[in-house]
């Protein structure tokens, strides 16, 4: 109310810093109220509503009903917030990692045993801790590809084997290895003649979101018999996998990934990298249901 003109609000303000802006995931939801756009006047830069609704006609201000909606998922997310920045003091967890675990609920789907062992893991096992628990938590980049698999069963899964042995192996599963180009171009070549998508896990043993997604891809054929898999390990001094990753165009820092392709070529839209298990498991879904615009255009959102 303090801004004048609710259409252009001024972020610096001591008064808006103080009342909303300090608080996590507030910009997120006055770009939800249509504050979308950015002035310069004066030195100071303002968040504007949008000149146009998708209608074309004029911005709407945001009703009382949408202000106050809008309070109360601040107010959720703070809680959420305070409950893990507690967490993360009493038992030693990185921030970010606490902060996911108001998401693992729901990942590990009523499964007591799952979550049983997760808890475990992340409060008892040293080597986990070790890695992530000491120092002022782990970097970025190593932590990143752990919040992706707490986001789905089979990834907390693949986490577990990580780090308490067991998962699958690739004895006994439909993945092919692939060893050499002459390999690959076979593999390319035999799901063309029968007309079936092949998925090619490109994986870097030495490294931990790799390793993690390796047993988790061996299991794949179980519940995607119309896809052919294959795997490709490229291990230190190993020039013939490297071929093969230099003729898929892949490189070693883009480990895990999974790439798509029919009729001997790779469908770029759908290749996917990291270890977001549902993402893939999404992909896989969708690729056998995906019409020809979605073929060439990529794969639909998760959530659409």
């Amino acid at each position: 109310p303090e801004e004048g003109d609710p259409r252009r609000l001024n972020p610096s303000r001591e008064p808006l810093q103080q009342r909303l802006l300090r608080i996590e995931g507030a910009r997120r939801c006055l770009e939800a109220l249509g504050y979308t756009r950015e002035e310069e006047e004066d030195g100071d830069t303002y968040l504007c509503l949008a000149d146009v609704d998708a209608d074309g006609g004029s911005a709407r201000l945001p009703t009382a009903s949408m202000c106050k909606h809008h309070v109360q998922l601040l107010q959720r997310e703070r809680k959420e917030v305070e409950q893990a920045a507690a967490v993360a003091a009493q038992h030693g967890l990185p921030f970010k990692l606490a902060l996911e675990l108001r998401h693992v609920r729901r990942a590990c789907a009523g499964d007591a045993d799952l979550a049983r062992e997760l808890t475990k893991l992340l409060l008892e096992n040293e080597e986990f801790r070790s890695q992530f628990c000491v120092g002022g938590g782990p970097p970025a980049a190593m932590l990143a590809p752990v919040l992706q698999l707490l986001r789905s069963k089979e990834g907390i899964r693949g986490l577990l084997e990580y780090y308490t042995g067991g998962g699958a192996g690739a004895e006994g599963t439909h993945v092919q290895r692939v060893a050499m180009v002459s390999e690959w171009k076979e593999a390319l070549d035999a799901a063309a003649r029968a007309n079936r998508t092949l998925v090619a896990f490109f994986n870097c043993p030495q490294k931990m979101a790799s390793r993690v997604m390796a047993p988790i891809a061996n299991r794949l054929p179980q519940s995607f018999a119309d896809i052919d898999f294959v795997r490709v390990d490229l291990m230190p001094d190993d020039g013939l996998a490297k071929q093969v990753f230099d003729e898929a165009f892949v490189g070693e820092a883009a480990c895990p990934s999974f790439l798509f392709f029919q009729e001997c070529t790779e469908l770029r839209s759908w290749r996917h990298l990291g270890a977001d298990v549902n993402e893939l498991i999404h992909r896989l879904t969708r690729i056998g249901l995906a019409d020809e615009r979605e073929i060439q255009d990529g794969p639909a959102p998760l959530n659409s």
